[in-house]
């Protein structure tokens, strides 16, 4: 795809916009010792990364975990400070560029809403967002395209126009179902063969591709 200027910009929340896997294996790996189970920072980091739903039920079958385990680990999470969570480099300034020239930045997660909003807020981000897509609202699980949708029917929205950011192939399934131009965060090329419109390895790359 030859680059061109987008309007609006659909990002995912945990390993795009802001830094939060860190936090989140370290909430993982604290519940599994509770358990007695002992497990390095890098095969959680890798497998979470993937998908935090499918790493909590392969554990539980693995070890035959119980519903404690769940609890235990959302609240580390919950008790994680906002310091240790911070936005990439680059986040504040591509999302502010974007509104300044009368585009739209909006969220679409499978986080809590608590949550993102504590780390928007914390940081002085909120504003900058016209909506937020959470698991709140009950949409189908990203590959499923339901969200994108229905911002794009919500606002008017020219799938032609908008670019979506994320760090996982199922934001990019998404996107494409939508009939949206997807950019792959990829800093350790996990995908190498997946087709996206752009791809890179960090945050700061992203306003080479706005123009």
């Amino acid at each position: 795809m030859s680059q061109k200027r987008y309007l609006y910009y659909i990002w995912d929340f945990d390993g795009t916009l802001f830094d939060t896997y860190p936090v989140i294996t370290a909430a993982f790996q604290h519940a599994l010792r509770d358990e007695g189970i002992q497990e390095s920072s890098e095969v959680l980091s890798h497998s979470l990364q993937l998908s935090v739903d499918s790493t909590i039920v392969m554990y539980q079958n693995r070890s035959h975990l119980e519903g404690l385990f769940i609890q235990h680990y959302l609240g580390y999470l919950a008790s994680s400070p906002e310091k240790d969570q911070p936005p990439f480099p680059g986040a504040r300034e591509i999302c502010e560029r974007v509104v300044r020239e009368g585009g739209k930045n909006f969220l679409v997660s499978h986080k809590g809403i608590l949550a993102i909003m504590s780390l928007l807020d914390f940081y002085s981000l909120t504003h900058l967002f016209t909506d937020i897509i959470s698991r709140e609202n009950g949409f189908p699980r990203k590959p499923d395209p339901g969200a994108f949708l229905h911002l794009a029917r919500k606002y008017v929205l020219d799938p032609q126009e908008v670019l979506t950011i994320g760090d996982r192939w199922i934001d990019m399934e998404a996107a494409k179902e939508a009939g949206m131009a997807t950019c792959l965060i990829d800093p350790g090329d996990t995908l190498p063969g997946y087709e996206v419109d752009y791809r890179v390895r960090e945050l700061g790359e992203v306003p080479r591709i706005i123009g």
